[in-house]
């Protein structure tokens, strides 16, 4: 089945689509981005989403029209490999004249009210090396959320060229700070679900589920509404998020005690994508730093008035273990959910995760010695404070390596220019007036 989405046309299966009351904008950075994103188009997810890659040798599961190539001239096959230096060299001097004019045909003009969700694999040259400097321009060009959803490597990919990327881009995410929410996703987890009968693409829609049915929910009309306005306000605690999803056997909804006893379960390491630190997110809140909580439970109509009294009482036992959070909540009717609720936990300004992270640079440092380590070291000094929302101090060595300091090289601009990153991402001309959003080229 095909259909025009604002001037592309766009390849979608005949099946029925939950209504989704905040639709993103999605551009998924390599490979392995791009075909993550299009699992979660498939449930719906997206208003329009486009992938960016550096070589048209790969695969890619999003329909042609809304692939964006940035290639080297001497070898478009090549692309960036395993290195996010050359991932985002390829990136920034494609911006202008590929970038740019490719995400205005797809995205169409002035859709920029839209939260943007990036996706991508940090260990990948391609997707780690395009996906900050993209975040960083999207975020000098719109005030829309900028929401992130990356992979970590399984162990099995991981080797010191992986394993570095990981460690810079992390650093480059967390020092920048352009991305409103970071959502990130453990390939080892991921690949322990794939069998004869379940494909990668199978699973990547399970990672997608919790936010869509999340954005199902948000803003629909019921005696206690969490609108968009409140999600927004949770997914732009920075850092870390996580949602976790249980269903209930309405049987077993006796009282908030057994509910909350459900949510623990959500939050283990089985029932969730993320890594393994974050299975217990209640013992990562303190009072150096403001985290988000949201509830969210959906249950059949006939069942709703029954229950809601319940619900509430529920949600201030979660509360009272949560504390210190910004709560919002919000209790809806589901007509597909027949004899059971379905239970949605957020949580965002989780800190990174420092355990997985300290596994991955144990893996880089047994590599190969030739190998030049200019990664942040994230378990001493000042770039560890970067990942715990503090200020970070710049390092002086010149020969350190930046993905970000790439978008710097270019000569400083005239007064009458912007610079390529400064000036709003798809316009080709400096708007005269201050506007909300994003202008497309013609």
């Amino acid at each position: 089945m095909a259909h025009k989405k604002k001037g592309v046309l766009h390849m979608t299966m005949a099946y029925k689509k939950p209504e989704i009351n905040v639709p993103l904008l999605g551009i998924g950075c390599g490979q392995c981005g791009s075909n993550m994103l299009a699992a979660g188009d498939k449930l719906g997810l997206f208003e329009n989403c486009a992938g960016i890659n550096t070589t048209t040798s790969d695969e890619m599961a999003l329909p042609e029209s809304n692939q964006i190539h940035c290639l080297n001239p001497d070898n478009p096959k090549r692309g960036a490999g395993k290195d996010a230096t050359k991932g985002a060299e390829l990136f920034r001097d494609s911006l202008q004249d590929v970038v740019r004019p490719r995400l205005g045909l797809i995205f169409g003009r002035n859709s920029a009210d839209s939260p943007y969700m990036i996706t991508a694999a940090m260990g990948g040259g391609s997707g780690n090396g395009i996906a900050p400097l993209l975040a960083r321009t999207l975020r000098q060009a719109t005030d829309q959320p900028i929401l992130g959803l990356m992979t970590l490597p399984e162990d099995s990919f991981l080797d010191p060229l992986s394993s570095r990327n990981v460690l810079v881009g992390l650093q480059e995410i967390s020092s920048s700070r352009t991305f409103d929410t970071l959502f990130l996703v453990d390939n080892n987890k991921i690949y322990k679900r794939l069998n004869e009968k379940t494909t990668l693409a199978a699973v990547n829609e399970l990672v997608w589920k919790p936010l869509q049915h999340t954005l199902s929910y948000v803003g629909k009309k019921s005696t206690a509404t969490m609108d968009v306005e409140d999600f927004e306000r949770l997914i732009r605690m920075g850092r870390c998020g996580a949602i976790y999803e249980i269903e209930v056997p309405e049987s077993k909804a006796t009282s908030a005690e057994m509910l909350r006893e459900f949510v623990l379960k959500s939050w283990s390491n089985e029932h969730h994508f993320y890594p393994d630190e974050f299975s217990n997110p209640e013992q990562h809140i303190d009072n150096k730093y403001t985290y988000g909580f949201g509830l969210l439970v959906a249950c059949a109509p006939i069942m709703f008035s029954k229950h809601q009294a319940l619900f509430e009482r529920f949600y201030a036992e979660l509360t009272d273990l949560l504390p210190n959070v910004r709560s919002q909540r919000g209790f809806v009717t589901d007509e597909s959910l027949v004899d059971k609720i379905r239970i949605i936990t957020i949580v965002t300004g989780l800190p990174y995760p420092m355990e997985r992270i300290s596994e991955i640079r144990e893996r880089f440092e047994q590599g190969s010695k030739t190998v030049v380590d200019d990664t942040p070291n994230f378990l001493e000094g000042l770039d560890r404070r970067a990942l715990v929302g503090q200020p970070v101090i710049k390092k002086t060595n010149t020969e350190s390596f930046s993905i970000l300091s790439l978008a710097e090289e270019e000569d400083a601009p005239s007064e009458e220019n912007d610079s390529l990153l400064l000036s709003p991402l798809f316009s080709s001309s400096k708007p005269k007036k201050k506007r909300k959003g994003l202008n497309f080229a013609d």
